[in-house]
C-alpha cells in the first residue's frame, strides 16, 4: 500500500507540473487578439479531459477482469498494468514535448535563478551551487 501511495503522490506531483506548464505554453502561444476565449476553450477541454480520465482508465481496469500472473516476487495484474500504461504514457509525452519551441523560453537554471531572488526564499540560494 504505501508503494501505491508513493506512486499516487509523485503522480499528482507530475500533473502539478504538466497542468501548470501545459497553461503557460498555451498562453504564451495563443495569439493576443482572441486570448481569453482561446484560454477559456483550453481550459474546458483541458479539465473535461482530465475530469473523464479517470473514468476511462477505470473502465480499462475493469475490463481486464482478475488477470493476475507471475511469481512472489513479481506479479502481472491489472493494476500493474495500470501503472505500466502510465509510466509509458509519461514517457511518451517526456519524448513528444522535446519538440516544442517556446518563443519566450529561458534557460531553467535562469529562470529558477529568478524566482528565488525575488521570493522570500532567497535563504535558498545560499545552497545554489556556485559555479
Amino acid at each position: 500500500m504505501a508503494i501505491v501511495a508513493a506512486l499516487q503522490v509523485a503522480m499528482g506531483f507530475a500533473f502539478a507540473l504538466v497542468n501548470m506548464n501545459n497553461t503557460r505554453l498555451a498562453m504564451v502561444l495563443a495569439p493576443p487578439m482572441g486570448r481569453s476565449h482561446f484560454f477559456a476553450l483550453f481550459s474546458v477541454v483541458f479539465n473535461v479531459t482530465l475530469g473523464l480520465a479517470p473514468i476511462g482508465w477505470g473502465l480499462l481496469i475493469d475490463a481486464m477482469g482478475h488477470i493476475s500472473t507471475g511469481n512472489s516476487v513479481f506479479a502481472v495484474n491489472r493494476y500493474s498494468v495500470f501503472f505500466a500504461l502510465v509510466l509509458v504514457s509519461f514517457a511518451a509525452a517526456l519524448v513528444l514535448c522535446r519538440n516544442i519551441e517556446e518563443p519566450k523560453a529561458r534557460p531553467l537554471d535562469e529562470l529558477l535563478r529568478e524566482t528565488l531572488l525575488q521570493s522570500k526564499l532567497r535563504y535558498w540560494l545560499r545552497l545554489w551551487p556556485r559555479w
